[in-house]
């Protein structure tokens, strides 16, 4: 395994381990309200608005569109875990 391919490992373990954390947080948060649906609703949207207004300086111009696209796909992936997480 070359350097890179190391530290791409490392990111991405690091990512998966972060993004487990917040899962796991925003299941057990939503969890405290009879209202849960609506309550992961909102974090969702008010998440995806979020994310459009951040500056990706480090992405070249002509992938920001598609890298905040993945970022989104992601941040629904987490948020649909987390409501499934909760009921398991």
């Amino acid at each position: 395994m070359t350097r890179t391919q190391r530290e791409e490992e490392e990111a991405l373990a690091a990512a998966a381990a972060f993004g487990m954390a917040v899962t796991k947080a925003i299941a057990g948060l939503s969890s405290l309200t009879d209202a849960r649906g609506p309550y992961l609703a909102r974090i969702l949207e008010d998440g995806l608005h979020d994310l459009g207004q951040m500056n990706y300086r480090t992405v070249a111009d002509d992938r920001r569109a598609a890298f905040l696209d993945n970022v989104k796909a992601h941040y629904i992936d987490f948020m649909a875990t987390a409501g499934k997480t909760w009921r398991a």
